[in-house]
C-alpha cells in the first residue's frame, strides 16, 4: 500500500504520493492562462544560476544552491534577526539559497532586509513579504507552479522544473 502523506485541498481526503506528485504536475503545467503572466527570461536566469552555483560553500562563489533554505547566511557571525540583502549578494558573504532566494537575492531592491525568524523580505517601504510569494511574484508563477518548484527539494529537479515551465510559458507566450 502506497503511504499516503498529503491531503485533498477539496476534501482533506489523504492520497498517496504518487498520486500527489501526479495532481501537482497536472496543476503546474496544464492551466494555459497561467503561462501568459510568467517572466521566462527571468525563470532561464534564475534557473541558470542555481545551476552554476556550487553546492557547498568555495572560495569566490559567494551563493550556494540549497533547496532546504529560503535563505541562508553561511558565516555564523551575523547573529541578527535582520540581514541586508546587500550583505548576502556581496562575494565576502556566503548565502545559500534555493530557487526563491536566489529570486529574491536578483530581484529584490537595493536596502531590502532578510527576516531570519519570520523568512521574508522586508522591502525599503517597510513592506513585509514571504520570500516564497515575493518570488512567486517576480517569476510571475501561479499559486500551482510555485508550490511544483519552490517545494521540490532535490536541486537539481527544481531546476529542471522552473526551465520546463519557462519552456512551456515560452511556448504559450509565442501563440498569441
Amino acid at each position: 500500500m502506497a503511504t499516503k502523506i498529503t491531503f485533498d485541498a477539496d476534501s482533506d481526503t489523504p492520497i498517496p504520493m504518487a498520486s500527489a506528485i501526479a495532481y501537482a504536475h497536472t496543476r503546474a503545467l496544464e492551466d494555459e492562462a497561467a503561462f501568459r503572466r510568467i517572466d521566462v527570461a527571468l525563470c532561464r536566469k534564475i534557473a541558470d544560476m542555481a545551476a552554476m552555483a556550487p553546492r557547498d560553500p568555495k572560495p569566490g562563489h559567494p551563493l550556494v544552491h540549497d533547496q532546504g533554505a529560503w535563505l541562508a547566511s553561511l558565516t555564523e557571525d551575523k547573529p541578527d534577526e535582520l540581514q541586508s540583502l546587500d550583505e548576502m549578494r556581496s562575494a565576502d558573504c556566503g548565502t545559500s539559497a534555493c530557487l526563491a532566494g536566489f529570486t529574491a537575492l536578483t530581484c529584490a531592491p537595493e536596502h531590502t532586509r532578510w527576516n531570519r525568524r519570520t523568512d521574508s523580505l522586508i522591502l525599503p517601504d517597510g513592506t513585509e513579504q514571504p520570500i516564497w510569494l515575493y518570488a512567486q511574484e517576480q517569476l510571475g508563477l501561479s499559486n500551482a507552479q510555485q508550490d511544483y518548484v519552490f517545494q521540490c527539494l532535490q536541486n537539481g529537479e527544481a531546476i529542471r522544473l522552473l526551465r520546463l515551465i519557462a519552456d512551456k510559458a515560452e511556448a504559450v507566450q509565442m501563440q498569441r
